[in-house]
């Protein structure tokens, strides 16, 4: 193994980089960084900054590799509270360590333990699961390592089976079926949410996803932690199937009904308005270049679920493709909701029915 000294935002730390600048990292060393992931990294220094974490409150990067995330975390965002930053192997431990002391974070400390272990002992007000795969091993120890108000961040790199291309294996992991189709990443997005739903509510514990969201190869959901059984049915009800009739018409229902569905899955608010609200403060404030992303996130929050693809409904039509802006304008002068989505590049979230949003074609 040939570590480096690396930097990344306000961390110094030691690791060897990924071979490829896209898509997963190889597993091939325990101490791997993987530059494709800094966008998730920043996300994380944004929410919580935003939320003020400040003395007395303990984070936790549970699956830290090099530990950059933990190290951010610890100098950009919450230099007052403490952070543990955790991995098993005892390379990423040793290099960990190195890290802490290399960017002189004093508030950090480094952990050499099974993560699933260390949730059951301790009681986090941020808690990041960031495995080389599925996440669900660790969801329900992590949902309940979680104190109350606190947070609990989770990435899933099985976006194959999340998003339909083995719906089967989703099945078997999620307990939930997945449809490949041009609303695919948000749908992967909704399973994942809500089988962390599902988790917290298997305890009376109401995980309410603030943030959810798709990037090239993995999926990231954050959940506000909250206890009581009433709020964890509250959030079971906006738990449901997804259908898509062939047509472009897509809704909730309990029960699937058509040919073509998903689920179970979160169906409820994907973006919190005012999480996302403190992180465009943060984000002005700081060395972070976030602002299009948290922008897009803010005006599609209070959007209906399952957005349209334009390009896919321009050859549904066959007509050409109307710009979208001139496509939201419309809409919005209709009376409806219109917005573009992060989940596809000609992605359009409205409440607009098929035939309404066929007149601007």
């Amino acid at each position: 193994m040939s570590v480096e000294l690396l930097r990344e935002g306000g961390a110094q730390f030691y690791a060897e980089p990924a071979k490829t600048s896209v898509g997963p990292a190889s597993c091939e060393s325990a101490v791997f960084y993987n530059p494709a992931m800094r966008h998730s990294r920043d996300v994380s220094v944004c929410l919580c900054g935003s939320e003020g974490f400040g003395a007395g409150k303990r984070l936790l990067d549970g699956m830290a590799a090099s530990g950059v995330r933990g190290l951010r975390l610890a100098v950009e965002a919450c230099p007052e509270a403490e952070v543990v930053i955790n991995d098993r192997d005892s390379d990423a431990f040793d290099a960990i360590k190195k890290g802490i002391e290399r960017t002189g974070a004093a508030n950090a400390a480094a952990s050499n333990e099974d993560l699933r272990q260390m949730l059951v002992r301790g009681k986090y007000d941020y808690v990041d699961v960031d495995p080389f795969g599925s996440p669900v091993p660790f969801v329900d120890a992590a949902v309940r390592a979680c104190r109350r108000g606190g947070i609990l961040a989770v990435t899933a790199t099985d976006t194959a089976a999340l998003c339909g291309t083995f719906p089967k294996t989703c099945e078997r992991r999620y307990q939930a079926r997945s449809l490949l189709n041009e609303c695919a990443h948000e749908l992967g997005a909704r399973i994942l949410a809500g089988f962390a739903v599902r988790a917290g509510a298997v305890h009376d514990i109401a995980a309410k996803p603030i943030l959810s969201y798709a990037r090239e190869h993995y999926v990231r959901v954050y959940l506000r932690v909250r206890a009581g059984a009433g709020r964890a049915d509250a959030l079971l009800k906006e738990m449901g199937y997804a259908n898509f009739d062939g047509e472009g018409g897509r809704r909730t229902t309990a029960h699937p009904e058509e040919k073509r569905w998903a689920g179970p899955l979160w169906a409820g608010e994907c973006f919190d308005a005012a999480t996302l609200d403190a992180m465009l403060e943060f984000e002005s404030g700081s060395n972070l270049v976030l602002g299009k992303d948290l922008r897009v996130w803010r005006a599609e929050s209070g959007g209906p679920p399952y957005h349209h693809d334009v390009a896919w409904l321009s050859r549904k039509f066959k007509a050409s493709q109307p710009r979208m802006e001139r496509l939201m304008a419309g809409l919005k002068e209709s009376g409806f909701f219109a917005e573009r989505t992060s989940f596809a590049p000609t992605g359009l979230r409205t409440d607009a029915p098929v035939e309404e949003i066929r007149k601007f074609f």
